[in-house]
């Protein structure tokens, strides 16, 4: 396969087609006859869905259309009072633009959800799907599942949740062209900061799943005076230190303000040094063959060459590996080639 950016009509992975095909057969027992299924993709301040076709001629699937963008950011004025099914007018109201898109199309079979977390991923419980202690706090104890469940009229599709990291880890394994035969991480950076890892071939989670932007983190030499961590749980955590909201807090602009500050800004370096220190952790603690790196500030295209720099000063030459190198480490802390559109991508394939 071409190391680039799949097209929207036609996302191609680069393993044998009949290998492929051999693996939905069993997994997915298709027809001949093209079935829709959805991908949502559950960020801090927006909400992106598409469609697609999957069937024995369309493997793995076919994005139909224009994907759709909700904003979710900000006050619009609707209550978020909750009602006897956890459901306020600000829910209904997105949930209704949801399920208008996923139903644009004809009938559809499932949906893949991509979310935020903290989430409830564990299919065998009654809280599957359920945001849980989240910043955001509209969607504090919010069930995307039920939601769906409740206002969906007609047959309903199946869903599937992760976090976001954890799907898009987990695509970016095998569809990503980073050699990675057993380990990965994803690393997203946006609203929030989020740490998604394949251990051993597979997405991991246990007690619940990956929280990694909340680890600790030395606060810069350089930083501002006066700022402190955002992060409404941790003080000293790299979420509290590197996302745009931190970014726009320093710089006392609104986040929208953040693609007009110049590259040689100070405030790149400390958002380079806080997100190296992650690459450490990561690495020291998951031996991961490549991280990805994705998300909103990261279309600042500058901070990759900042934080593998940052990184190998940081490393100080403790891993002996050719990867962690000047020479090579621009090979092991990558950008994903599908770019923005790994999200919706990843969601698509949980189903």
């Amino acid at each position: 396969m071409e190391d680039k950016k799949p097209s929207h009509k036609l996302l191609c992975y680069g393993t044998p087609v009949v290998a492929i095909a051999l693996g939905y057969l069993l997994s997915k027992r298709l027809s001949s006859n093209s079935e829709i299924i959805g991908g949502i993709e559950m960020g801090g301040t927006n909400i992106k869905l598409c469609l697609a076709k999957r069937s024995i001629r369309d493997m793995p699937f076919k994005i139909i259309g224009e994907p759709l963008i909700i904003k979710t950011a900000g006050d619009d004025g609707l209550s978020i009072e909750r009602d006897e099914n956890g459901i306020s007018p600000y829910h209904s109201k997105i949930f209704s633009k949801m399920i208008e898109f996923l139903t644009s199309q004809g009938p559809i079979s499932n949906i893949g959800i991509a979310s935020f977390g903290p989430i409830c991923v564990d299919p065998e419980s009654d809280s599957y799907g359920t945001i849980l202690n989240s910043p955001k706090k509209k969607w504090v104890m919010f069930n995307l599942v039920k939601a769906f469940n409740s206002l969906w009229e007609g047959p309903k599709p199946s869903i599937t949740v992760d976090t976001d990291v954890n799907a898009v880890a987990k695509f970016e394994f095998g569809h990503g062209g980073h050699n990675a035969k057993k380990n990965l991480a994803y690393i997203t950076v946006g609203t929030g900061i989020g740490v998604g890892l394949v251990i051993n071939g597979d997405t991991c989670t246990g007690l619940t799943h990956p929280e990694g932007g909340h680890v600790c983190v030395n606060r810069h030499s350089n930083e501002v005076e006066e700022f402190k961590s955002v992060c409404g749980f941790h003080d000293c955590c790299v979420e509290g230190y590197a996302t745009n909201v931190s970014i726009a807090k320093r710089k006392n602009i609104d986040i929208e303000a953040l693609p007009s500050l110049d590259d040689t800004d100070p405030v790149w370096e400390l958002v380079a040094y806080y997100l190296a220190s992650l690459c450490c952790t990561v690495t020291l603690t998951c031996s991961p063959e490549a991280i990805v790196i994705g998300g909103g500030v990261m279309n600042r295209k500058i901070l990759y060459k900042m934080i593998q720099e940052e990184f190998i000063t940081q490393m100080h030459n403790y891993i002996t590996h050719d990867k962690i190198t000047k020479e090579n480490v621009d090979k092991y802390i990558v950008r994903s080639r599908f770019e923005n559109d790994c999200g919706l991508y990843s969601a698509l394939s949980l189903v």
